[in-house]
Protein backbone atom coordinates (compact mmCIF):
# COMPACT_ATOMS: atom_id res chain seq x y z
CA UNK A 1 0.00 0.00 0.00
CA UNK A 2 1.36 3.51 -1.10
CA UNK A 3 2.64 5.75 1.77
CA UNK A 4 0.01 8.13 0.61
CA UNK A 5 -2.94 6.17 1.07
CA UNK A 6 -2.47 5.33 4.20
CA UNK A 7 -1.89 8.87 5.16
CA UNK A 8 -5.26 9.14 3.75
CA UNK A 9 -6.51 6.14 6.06
CA UNK A 10 -5.07 7.76 9.05
CA UNK A 11 -6.86 11.41 8.53
CA UNK A 12 -10.26 9.86 8.18
CA UNK A 13 -9.72 7.81 11.07
CA UNK A 14 -8.58 10.94 13.20
CA UNK A 15 -11.46 12.90 11.68
CA UNK A 16 -13.55 10.08 12.94
CA UNK A 17 -15.42 9.49 9.50
CA UNK A 18 -14.96 5.47 10.83
CA UNK A 19 -15.56 3.37 14.29
CA UNK A 20 -12.89 2.65 16.60
CA UNK A 21 -11.20 -0.94 15.62
CA UNK A 22 -9.10 -2.37 12.94
CA UNK A 23 -8.49 -1.58 8.95
CA UNK A 24 -6.48 -3.69 6.71
CA UNK A 25 -5.47 -1.20 3.80
CA UNK A 26 -3.97 -2.30 0.67
CA UNK A 27 -3.16 -1.57 -2.80
CA UNK A 28 -5.62 -2.71 -5.79
CA UNK A 29 -4.14 -5.35 -7.91
CA UNK A 30 -0.83 -7.57 -7.28
CA UNK A 31 2.09 -7.83 -8.52
CA UNK A 32 4.68 -10.99 -8.78
CA UNK A 33 8.51 -11.93 -8.02
CA UNK A 34 8.75 -11.45 -11.78
CA UNK A 35 7.59 -7.92 -11.77
CA UNK A 36 9.78 -7.25 -8.33
CA UNK A 37 12.39 -8.45 -10.86
CA UNK A 38 12.07 -6.11 -13.31
CA UNK A 39 11.05 -2.86 -11.64
CA UNK A 40 14.63 -3.73 -9.73
CA UNK A 41 16.10 -4.41 -13.10
CA UNK A 42 17.16 -8.17 -12.19
CA UNK A 43 17.15 -11.10 -13.83
CA UNK A 44 13.94 -13.44 -12.90
CA UNK A 45 14.48 -17.35 -13.09
CA UNK A 46 11.58 -19.57 -12.68
CA UNK A 47 11.83 -22.15 -9.57
CA UNK A 48 9.56 -25.33 -10.04
CA UNK A 49 7.06 -24.77 -7.19
CA UNK A 50 8.01 -28.10 -5.58
CA UNK A 51 11.90 -26.77 -4.83
CA UNK A 52 10.05 -23.75 -3.62
CA UNK A 53 8.09 -25.71 -1.02
CA UNK A 54 10.85 -27.79 -0.04
CA UNK A 55 13.37 -24.99 0.58
CA UNK A 56 10.41 -22.88 2.65
CA UNK A 57 10.03 -26.23 4.69
CA UNK A 58 13.56 -26.13 5.10
CA UNK A 59 14.01 -22.83 6.57
CA UNK A 60 11.02 -23.57 8.96
CA UNK A 61 12.28 -26.93 10.38
CA UNK A 62 15.76 -25.37 11.66
CA UNK A 63 16.07 -23.67 14.11
CA UNK A 64 20.34 -22.42 13.08
CA UNK A 65 18.33 -20.47 9.67
CA UNK A 66 19.49 -17.09 9.86
CA UNK A 67 16.06 -14.78 9.62
CA UNK A 68 16.80 -13.28 6.08
CA UNK A 69 16.13 -16.78 5.00
CA UNK A 70 12.37 -16.23 5.91
CA UNK A 71 12.29 -14.38 2.44
CA UNK A 72 11.26 -17.69 0.62
CA UNK A 73 7.68 -17.79 2.27
CA UNK A 74 6.81 -14.72 0.34
CA UNK A 75 7.61 -17.10 -3.04
CA UNK A 76 5.08 -19.76 -1.32
CA UNK A 77 2.42 -17.99 0.53
CA UNK A 78 0.16 -15.51 -1.46
CA UNK A 79 -0.53 -12.25 0.86
CA UNK A 80 -4.66 -11.83 0.59
CA UNK A 81 -5.84 -8.50 2.28
CA UNK A 82 -9.42 -8.00 2.44
CA UNK A 83 -9.91 -4.04 2.58
CA UNK A 84 -14.12 -4.18 2.89
CA UNK A 85 -13.89 -2.97 6.35
CA UNK A 86 -11.51 0.28 5.74
CA UNK A 87 -13.54 0.85 2.60
CA UNK A 88 -17.38 0.59 3.47
CA UNK A 89 -16.85 1.72 7.28
CA UNK A 90 -13.88 4.00 6.98
CA UNK A 91 -14.85 5.36 3.05
CA UNK A 92 -11.28 4.92 2.08
CA UNK A 93 -10.32 4.24 -1.54
CA UNK A 94 -6.30 3.57 -2.84
CA UNK A 95 -5.16 5.92 -5.08
CA UNK A 96 -2.15 3.96 -5.93
CA UNK A 97 -2.72 0.56 -7.23
CA UNK A 98 0.19 -2.13 -6.41
CA UNK A 99 2.20 -1.94 -9.20
CA UNK A 100 2.40 1.91 -9.21
CA UNK A 101 3.08 1.46 -5.14
CA UNK A 102 6.07 -1.49 -6.52
CA UNK A 103 7.33 1.80 -8.77
CA UNK A 104 7.55 4.31 -6.42
CA UNK A 105 8.78 1.89 -3.57
CA UNK A 106 11.97 0.72 -5.62
CA UNK A 107 12.11 5.29 -6.98
CA UNK A 108 12.62 5.70 -3.58
CA UNK A 109 14.83 3.47 -2.99
CA UNK A 110 17.16 4.07 -5.37
CA UNK A 111 16.94 7.72 -4.51
CA UNK A 112 17.56 6.94 -0.67
CA UNK A 113 20.77 4.67 -1.67
CA UNK A 114 18.96 1.49 -0.76
CA UNK A 115 18.80 -0.01 -4.43
CA UNK A 116 21.23 0.59 -6.98
CA UNK A 117 20.27 1.48 -10.07
CA UNK A 118 19.90 -1.89 -12.64
CA UNK A 119 23.35 -2.94 -14.08
CA UNK A 120 25.52 -0.86 -11.18
CA UNK A 121 27.69 -3.12 -8.53
CA UNK A 122 26.05 -2.90 -4.91
CA UNK A 123 22.78 -3.63 -2.90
Amino acid sequence: VHADDVADALVKAVEGQGSPGYYNLAADGEFTMNDLARELGWSCVPVPDVAVDLTAELVKRLPAMPSQAAWIQTARIPVVMDTTRAREVLGWEPKHNAMATLHATVKGAREAGIVSAPGRTGV
